[in-house]
């Protein structure tokens, strides 16, 4: 009903085996009016003998509407069927849990000696004695322990372990003083980043030595940190002995270095030998770990010595750089003295020395042993300039032969070619010196062909032939011994010379050869058909036929003398293997008197009276068959018409033996006229139908 109530959190849930045992009323942000409306917040009094109790509700038809959250989780509806209006969901109790006492939790491990300054610590590393180590909060501020008490620094000992005990959680950093000349190795990961707690986890911050802040939760026994004192800067020189081939004192691109094993010798500035060492086989050297100052680098003399590796060598003379201090890479820093062996003057080493030289690691300015790019110098070169040894005698020859198929290929059977003149020149094609330096002579063939120059210089040659009048050059043009079955022609023409291309000649070359051959006289032909001109208009025209094969043909020379003879097949004839000159064809006489053409005719309209002009599928011939039909004189030379269609081949311009196009001609064409067929007569047939009453037939 309406009216005035109290709600309270009843005091059986506060004692003995009540849900709230050791719970204590809410004390912060209390609504001390439950009728104000407002939700979820502490309506509750202190705890009393009553329990925690709310001021008396007033209930009436002014509740508050939509409360939430409600048990059904439907705004305003407590589930009951109330009136939103007359239903007050906004009596709210906060009760506080039992109080737990606060966990102690350690931090601590190690601090130590990275001597290999790698930021791990590795097998063998020791404490480091005498570092102070401070916890400090996430803000650097001092901490206190458990008991409130100030949390002291430790000291560590020879064995660099320290540890912060009874501390409560939170978020804390470690800080690091280490004893003078101790500085931080490489490192700063989180604390306990790292599973295998060998990193190191301090790093510099704002000139401070100590570890990023990390939340304390259970004991940490990982926190580590590495220093090492700093070693003296060292510093290095060095750098190759390379064959100086063409005595110009520079390491040109294509020069090689010199081999390995060539010892040399460092001095101090008074000239006592120091350290010695010997080239890889990449010719270079390195003195390192050596202090700052002035040294001077030999290449001993005993190398040159008899049976050493040396001998025969001698010192680069041209243009040495005598100061070595010039920091120019790739040029002779030495002495010219074997005696004495190759000597720098005084090389001075500080922390300017040159950076980026080119080194035997492929990495530029890397000594390969880890000195510092500025304290090392890579630029103190050695050249040497090899033996001089003597010429080596070669030669070079094989044969001159006559290409008889003029394929460039020297096929069995093929003869040498006699009487031919071969001259051996130099690349430019001036006359050549053997190794006394005396002319070379030119050499003639005999019948096999064969030539030989020998007691040569090692050099660039080429060899030039003159062939006998009226040979010329086969194909070919390959460079010498291009071919390894050392069958083909290595000559061309060149500015009307005939020679081959110019070679390098290291060692004995016996197969140089130059292939010629006598032209042959062009040959030419003469033919293509003979159809029958059923319209008679000197054209051979779409859909006409060709005459039946094996009519005869007949070619004449100019004084009209017959000289051979053909059939047609498909129409077409074919003359082949003709010399120029002049000729004319005939479709026989005896085709037309009782041949396989008894009975046809010329065709004798738009005659194509001169064979000569080249136009294709035209009446060539006469108009009488007394003697044949004629042609009139052909003209064959290499001007003949190109491209002629149709041919008997199927191609244009092809007379199926090879002939060259230019020297064929296929237009020569001849029209007959069918016989003229007489219109039948008529006649007529009939008599009588009568009945044969008998059947006597009569």
């Amino acid at each position: 009903n309406a009216g005035e109530y109290q709600v309270c959190v009843a005091a059986t849930n506060f004692k003995g085996m009540g849900k709230l045992v050791g719970y204590t009323a809410g004390v912060n942000g209390k609504e001390a009016d439950a009728n104000t409306g407002g939700d979820s917040n502490d309506n509750g009094g202190e705890l009393s003998v009553d329990g925690i109790c709310s001021n008396f509700i007033v209930l009436n038809d002014q509740e508050p509407t939509s409360e939430l959250p409600t048990a059904l989780g439907t705004a305003g509806d407590d589930g009951m069927g109330t009136e939103d209006s007359r239903s007050n969901l906004t009596v709210d109790f906060a009760v506080l849990p039992p109080a737990v006492a606060p966990k102690a939790v350690s931090v601590g491990d190690r601090v130590w000696i990275d001597t290999n300054e790698n930021g791990q610590q590795d097998a063998g590393e020791t404490g480091l004695s005498g570092a102070t180590v401070t916890l400090l909060d996430k803000s650097g501020n001092p901490v206190n322990d458990l008991d409130g008490k100030p949390v002291a620094a430790v000291t560590t000992a020879a064995d660099g372990v320290y540890l912060f005990e009874n501390l409560p959680e939170g978020e804390y950093l470690i800080r690091v003083e280490a004893p003078e000349g101790y500085i931080g190795t490489q490192g700063g990961a989180d604390v306990d980043d790292d599973a295998s707690n060998t990193d190191s986890n301090c790093q510099v911050v704002d000139g401070k030595t100590q570890t990023s802040p990390f939340n304390l939760t259970t004991d940490t026994l990982t926190a580590d940190c590495g220093f090492y004192q700093p070693k003296a800067p060292v510093h290095s020189l060095g750098n190759r002995v390379w064959v100086d081939a063409n005595n110009n004192g520079l390491a040109d691109e294509s020069e090689l270095p010199a081999s390995a094993g060539i010892t040399l010798a460092l001095k101090d500035a008074e000239g006592a030998v120091i350290s010695s060492t010997t080239t890889d086989a990449e010719g270079r050297y390195l003195f390192s770990g050596l202090a700052a100052g002035n040294y001077q680098v030999c290449v001993v003399a005993d190398n040159f010595a008899t049976g050493s590796l040396l001998e025969g060598y001698t010192a680069s003379t041209g243009g040495t750089v005598a100061d070595a201090n010039t920091d120019i890479d790739g040029d002779d820093n030495g002495t010219d003295d074997l005696a004495q062996g190759l000597c720098t003057n005084l090389v001075t080493l500080n922390d300017q020395e040159p950076t980026l030289e080119v080194t035997a690691s492929g990495d530029d300015g890397n000594d390969g042993v880890g000195t510092e790019d500025q304290r090392s110098n890579l630029t103190i070169d050695f050249g040497i300039v090899p033996p001089v040894a003597p010429p080596k005698a070669v030669s070079v020859g094989d044969r001159v032969w006559l290409d008889t198929n003029e394929n460039g290929q020297q096929d069995e059977g093929e003869a040498g070619l006699s009487g031919a003149v071969v001259t051996l020149l130099d690349k430019d094609g001036n006359p050549a010196n053997d190794l006394d330096g005396k002319p070379v002579a030119a050499f003639t063939t005999v019948a096999d062909g064969l030539y030989l120059f020998d007691n040569l210089l090692e050099g660039e040659y080429l060899i030039r032939v003159d062939a006998p009048e009226g040979y010329v050059a086969t194909q070919g043009g390959a460079d010498v011994d291009d071919d390894a079955s050392n069958t083909d022609s290595n000559c061309q023409v060149v500015d009307g010379k005939t020679q081959t291309s110019a070679f390098n000649l290291t060692t004995d070359t016996l197969t140089v050869d130059c292939g010629f051959y006598l032209p042959k006289a062009p040959i030419h032909s003469v033919g293509n058909s003979v159809w029958v001109d059923a319209n008679n208009n000197g054209l051979f025209d779409k859909g006409e036929q060709p005459v039946v094969d094996g009519v005869v043909m007949e070619l004449l020379d100019k004084s009209g003398t017959v000289m051979a003879y053909t059939e047609t097949k498909d129409g077409y004839y074919l003359f082949s293997g003709l010399a120029a000159g002049e000729y004319s064809v005939c479709v026989a006489h005896g085709n037309f008197d009782a041949g396989l053409l008894k009975g046809y005719t010329p065709s004798n309209t738009g005659d194509e009276t001169d064979v000569n002009d080249g136009i294709d599928n035209g009446d060539n011939g006469d108009n009488d068959t007394q003697d044949g039909l004629c042609s009139n004189v052909i003209i064959l030379d290499d001007k003949n018409p190109t491209g002629e269609q149709p041919t008997a081949s199927g191609t244009a311009g092809d007379d199926g033996m090879g002939t060259d196009d230019n020297r064929s001609n296929l237009t020569v064409d001849f029209g007959v006229v069918p016989p003229v067929v007489e219109p039948p007569k008529v006649v007529s047939v009939g008599d009588t139908l009568w009945i044969d009453t008998n059947e006597n037939g009569q």
